[in-house]
């Protein structure tokens, strides 16, 4: 957040207390800055190998913030765009530091040719997810897709689609 302004000393040189009013403002204009900004996502991506999973794997999902956050209440999670039924990966660790940690079970039925989050909003406190400093957290995600994004960090394969015969030779 940046904000700007100019107080001079003409401006408040013949008021009462002025002196004192520019300095609250000058005050104000400090602390109002990135030394309190909330935390917020910097990056999402997973430790897991770039592949192919099947139903049954458990895929682990990283949230990187700019500053250490806790789970201060609650389950968070995260939806993932896992074809026709979206699927939740809930948060497993991490709480009071910059990483949370979800994990995410492949169900049968689940395909993706690229793993990603659902959009901006996919990150759900269910409770609340910040610091003691600022408070809650910005939870915005980057688009799905968008460097920052666990698609565009990993390469991360759901296949759950059985195959089929299409023809026997005798």
């Amino acid at each position: 957040m940046n904000s700007c302004g100019t107080i001079s000393e003409r401006s408040v040189a013949n008021r009462p207390f002025g002196r004192l009013l520019a300095l609250s403002f000058l005050f104000i204009a400090i602390f109002a800055g990135s030394a309190y900004a909330k935390a917020a996502v910097l990056n999402v991506t997973s430790p897991d190998a770039d592949a192919t999973y099947k139903a049954g794997a458990v895929i682990n999902i990283t949230v990187t913030f700019n500053e250490s956050v806790g789970v201060l209440s609650g389950t968070p999670t995260l939806t993932l765009n896992t074809g026709t039924i979206k699927r939740n990966a809930t948060y497993s660790s991490g709480s009071v530091s910059n990483t949370l940690t979800f994990t995410y079970t492949v169900v049968a039925g689940d395909n993706s040719s690229d793993l990603d989050y659902l959009n901006t909003t996919a990150l759900q406190p269910v409770g609340s997810i910040g610091n003691f400093d600022t408070g809650s957290a910005n939870l915005t995600l980057v688009e799905p897709g968008a460097e920052g994004s666990l698609s565009f960090n990993k390469a991360i394969v759901i296949d759950t689609i059985s195959p089929t015969i299409s023809a026997v030779n005798t």
